[in-house]
């Protein structure tokens, strides 16, 4: 599986971070998965440490872009995460979730996930979202105003469709069940950080995916 991602992002603070997946098995649970992710969810559970208190605000700044305000439910999908591990009963998923939750709390940034088998093109351009462009993100047929959000659009001759951004991912390219292969996009708040942390980040990820699945193959790339 060929992929192609291109960003047109030059004048915002972000980089993306790429992994790719193939040959996974969703129902292949690495061993010690439950065990890390506990680890991380006590760590964030009674407060930030100053790095990941960093991470979380410039992540929101990140998205700071025209008329779109990362506040309320228009957050990063990682503090969603972080109010979680504040609860008891942070929800266990399956595989490939738990692994993106565990990276997401461990480096406090958000991802998406897709199923590339279920999308239109390989082909992924990174922009901010115009006018009129949204995409439906549950079963409940609730919708995500994309204008002026960071997006990722899969890119056919006639068309960009949305399906990712660091808030809401589009219900018809979510990973599920059946799910063979995976895409993974890491919105990384640079001026926070550096390139090389990035990738460590992104080689943490694409470990704990190669697990799951005794002949996963990953690659890793910055956008």
């Amino acid at each position: 599986m060929d992929f192609k991602f291109e960003q047109q992002l030059d004048d915002i603070d972000i980089r993306i971070g790429i992994v790719t997946v193939q040959n996974i098995n969703i129902s292949n649970y690495p061993d010690d998965l439950d065990q890390a992710l506990e680890t991380e969810i006590s760590r964030v559970k009674p407060g930030l440490d100053p790095q990941r208190e960093t991470f979380r605000q410039a992540c929101r700044e990140m998205l700071r872009n025209g008329s779109y305000k990362p506040t309320g439910r228009a957050k990063p999908s990682s503090e969603y995460l972080l109010r979680e591990a504040a609860k008891d009963n942070f929800p266990k998923i399956n595989a490939i979730v738990d692994i993106n939750n565990l990276i997401s709390l461990r480096y406090m940034v958000p991802i998406s996930l897709w199923d590339p088998d279920r999308a239109p093109s390989s082909e992924i351009l990174f922009r901010l979202g115009n006018e009129g462009e949204s995409f439906e993100f549950n079963t409940a047929g609730q919708h995500i105003d994309l204008k002026d959000l960071v997006t990722g659009f899969a890119v056919t001759a006639d068309r960009q469709q949305p399906m990712i951004n660091p808030v809401k991912d589009a219900l018809a390219t979510k990973t599920t069940d059946e799910t063979k292969n995976v895409g993974a996009a890491v919105y990384y708040p640079i001026n926070a950080g550096n390139t090389e942390h990035l990738q460590k980040l992104l080689d943490d990820f694409a470990g704990w995916l190669g697990k799951a699945g005794d002949q996963a193959k990953t690659s890793t790339a910055i956008v």
